[in-house]
């Protein structure tokens, strides 16, 4: 009896905690029939198990104590920001305003944005994990990137800070290998070009899509201050 109570206000502190999403969880038994976790939440989040259930708005304490299963979706809820641990090794930081789908060594991003962390233990040079947009898919050999699909324009963007991804459009079905701190700006019913250079701080989820006014990339991206949430 007196460790029940010894033990009580202990357990409603670690639960409270989570639910304020002060800390997360690292989740690796909880994803052991699943594809990955949610493993840190800044508030709430949205979650459709399946992809055909519809959203059901889940607290901090609800999102990460459940494991992802295949084509679930997510999608942030008010502005809120999470970390997702996929089970071969991808992290993934999804991004305000965004929704995606995860999937066995894959993720779909269907608008937003979010940077993906992966070092895949076996360095063999082979793709092991993808990224699919509405734009096209990318291969993964181990990088830390950024993907981001804007709606209204119908543009996706990738931005490599470390590695290398292959990108493959969809339709043409022309590849482009984007490198260290290098953005390719996909546009919509238009053949890729080559990537362009951007500098180290660079963080292309903290700018707006690029306008149609004919300025130069290099003076757009320079007029935006870097978004030091994301390293």
């Amino acid at each position: 009896m007196i460790m029940k109570i010894s033990r009580n206000p202990f357990l409603s502190l670690i639960a409270g905690l989570i639910a304020a999403g002060i800390i997360g969880v690292s989740g690796a038994a909880l994803a052991a029939d699943g594809v990955g976790v949610i493993s840190l939440l800044e508030s709430k989040i949205e979650h459709n198990p399946g992809g055909d259930s519809g959203y059901a708005v889940l607290s901090p304490i609800d999102a990460l104590s459940m494991k992802l299963n295949n084509n679930d979706m997510l999608k942030s809820h008010n502005g809120s920001t999470a970390e997702i641990k996929m089970n071969g090794g991808a992290v993934i930081s999804l991004a305000r305003d965004a929704e995606m789908q995860v999937g066995i060594n894959n993720i779909r991003i269907n608008k937003g944005g979010a940077w993906i962390s992966y070092k895949p233990e076996k360095k063999d040079g082979r793709i092991s994990f993808t990224v699919k947009t509405p734009a096209g898919t990318m291969g993964i050999k181990g990088t830390t990137f950024a993907v981001k699909v804007d709606e209204k324009s119908a543009q996706a963007f990738l931005q490599v800070r470390e590695g290398c991804v292959e990108f493959k459009q969809d339709g043409i079905g022309k590849t482009v290998d984007v490198k260290d701190n290098q953005l390719l700006v996909i546009e919509k019913d238009k053949e890729i070009g080559e990537p362009v250079s951007v500098e180290a701080g660079y963080d292309v989820l903290s700018i707006s899509p690029r306008p149609d006014s004919g300025q130069k990339f290099e003076d757009y991206q320079n007029a935006n201050p870097f978004d030091k949430l994301r390293k």
